[in-house]
């Protein structure tokens, strides 16, 4: 049954703030994840793209991403086409597939060390610092740092497995080279900036704000507010909080 008989239409917008790896709109998108990250919603997409009667892969005529941290970064890198080179200089970065002894371990705390300082420019905000640092960094650091503004360089996983318990340490870049390739001809705005600053627009919004009690993403967001000022806007909002 086609989706318009089902009473299932593209949205003229589905934005996502305080979208962080932005799970659910890879979902939309059909598009992978780019792996497991913490807050990531990647296990409840299908479920919140139901809230608002969506699917996977339904897709959407634009899409908006807003996130005050690292992820960003990230995003507006890939909304300008560049996530073909940042998996390049990511997989360039990872060890030989199927080799991770103890001279490779050493090569790899080495080359994290190297990486540290520019990974640290792209949480501090720094426009001309490289993603593809931070994106390396953060999932070495999974899952004690992954979702902070800050590395520790003491927390950096060393395993045969790879981070997150990826069979290939390479895989971050596999991931971002797919969904690279599924932007292509999608129009997206992705913005660092806080979510409150963003003009709101009568179509779909996706919020999943630091939850109430629990760690930050590095800055404070009112998300009962936030989704007021949408919805008052002719919005379908719906939030990922612990407490409504």
């Amino acid at each position: 049954m086609a989706d318009e008989a089902r009473g299932v239409t593209r949205p003229r917008l589905f934005a996502e703030l305080c979208c962080g790896s932005a799970a659910v709109t890879l979902a939309l998108l059909g598009a992978p994840t780019v792996g497991r990250w913490q807050g990531s919603k990647r296990a409840y997409a299908d479920t919140i793209l139901s809230v608002f009667g969506l699917r996977r892969g339904l897709g959407a005529d634009r899409f908006m991403l807003v996130d005050s941290g690292p992820w960003g970064s990230v995003w507006g890198a890939m909304s300008r086409g560049d996530g073909t080179t940042i998996a390049a200089r990511i997989r360039a970065w990872c060890p030989p597939d199927r080799r991770y002894d103890a001279e490779e371990e050493r090569a790899t705390r080495a080359r994290y060390a190297e990486l540290l300082p520019e990974a640290r420019a792209v949480a501090a905000g720094d426009a001309g610092a490289d993603p593809a640092a931070w994106l390396w960094c953060a999932a070495r650091t999974m899952p004690q740092a992954s979702a902070r503004n800050d590395l520790a360089a003491n927390n950096i996983i060393t395993r045969r497995t790879g981070p997150g318990g990826c069979a290939r340490w390479d895989q971050p870049a596999h991931r971002i080279e797919a969904i690279a390739i599924r932007l292509r001809g999608v129009r997206i705005e992705a913005r660092r900036c806080d979510a409150a600053t963003v003009v709101p627009e009568p179509y779909v919004c996706y919020i999943d704000p630091p939850y109430a009690g629990a760690a930050g993403y590095g800055s404070a967001v009112d998300a009962c507010a936030l989704a007021a000022v949408w919805r008052d806007a002719g919005a379908l909002v719906a939030v990922s909080e612990r407490v409504p």
